[in-house]
């Protein structure tokens, strides 16, 4: 029974594993795709993006932390983006569905790495990893653990509705933290 036991714990870690690594390759797939199409754009596109990107370093470098409708403001938007996530876990293919999802999100990350790197130079992979990544991988590994919970455990009755919301529920405010407070901070740090 206990060998049992360990070796279902076990599939169930490879199971998440899986699930993580494979929210991972489309998240750095949307990166890379991201990244080409911001290089593809014409230098007065590049150096429009370079302007805005000045009042975010603003934003980032002042001494003040975040206002609290900040954290707040990001609150709402994972929520909805774990929303999504938890909606399309419901349909036959909605995995493709949320790894559409994390390609949008690494498409984003890629297309904005551009202008960071324009203005600082090699400096500014470092930034722009700062300013984006801690909150992405949070995003990342919360989606896969969603999933897995969905798929693996839930639709097998190992865990129940409550326990997968109660948990969802703690994951929000720990992103939003992260982007609001924890990456302001770093970028500080490195700037």
């Amino acid at each position: 029974m206990r060998r049992m036991n360990f070796r279902n714990r076990w599939e169930e870690w490879l199971q998440f594993r899986r699930c993580l690594l494979s929210c991972m390759l489309w998240w750095a797939i949307g990166a890379a795709i991201g990244l080409l199409f911001s290089i593809s754009l014409d230098s007065e596109m590049q150096s429009s993006l370079a302007a805005h990107l000045e009042t975010e370093v603003k934003f980032l470098t002042d001494t003040n932390q975040p206002p609290i409708t900040y954290f707040f403001k990001r609150c709402l938007t994972y929520t909805q983006i774990l929303l999504v996530v938890w909606g399309l876990e419901y349909f036959t293919y909605g995995y493709l569905g949320v790894r559409v999802l994390l390609l949008g999100r690494g498409f984003l990350y890629g297309f904005a790495q551009v202008p960071w790197i324009s203005i600082y130079g090699i400096k500014g992979v470092w930034l722009g990893m700062v300013a984006y990544w801690p909150h992405n991988l949070l995003l990342i590994t919360a989606t896969a653990l969603l999933e897995w919970l969905l798929h693996g455990r839930l639709f097998a009755g190992k865990i129940t509705m409550r326990q997968t919301a109660v948990l969802t529920a703690c994951i929000i405010p720990v992103i939003a933290l992260a982007e609001a407070y924890g990456s302001s901070a770093m970028f500080r740090y490195f700037i």
